[in-house]
C-alpha cells in the first residue's frame, strides 16, 4: 500500500496516476502517449476500455502487474514524469 501525499505543481512535463486496479495489477492513466515505447519496454499493456477504480468511467490506459509496478515507476521518473500514486 502507497501512502500519498499529494503537491499540485503546475508544469509541462507530462503527469500520470498509478492506480491499484485490482489485487495483482495495477493502472497507469493521464498524459501517455509520448510514453508508449517506455510503458511497453516496462511491459505494460495498453487497453482502451479500462474502468478508472477512482471515478468509475471507462478510460484508455495502460495494465502492470505489482511485480513490475517499481520498475514502471523508476522509468517515468527518471524521463521527468511526474507520477501520482494512488494505493487502495
Amino acid at each position: 500500500m502507497f501512502l500519498l501525499k499529494t503537491i499540485y505543481v503546475q508544469t509541462n512535463m507530462p503527469r500520470v496516476n498509478i492506480i491499484r486496479y485490482d489485487k495483482e495489477n495495477y493502472a497507469i492513466f493521464g498524459d501517455t502517449r509520448e510514453l508508449k515505447s517506455s510503458l511497453m519496454q516496462c511491459h505494460c499493456w495498453y487497453n482502451r476500455t479500462l474502468k478508472n477504480p477512482s471515478s468509475g468511467k471507462v478510460m484508455p490506459g495502460w495494465v502492470v502487474t505489482l511485480a513490475l509496478v517499481q520498475r514502471v515507476i523508476s522509468a517515468l521518473e527518471g524521463q521527468g514524469v511526474k507520477v501520482y500514486l494512488n494505493g487502495k
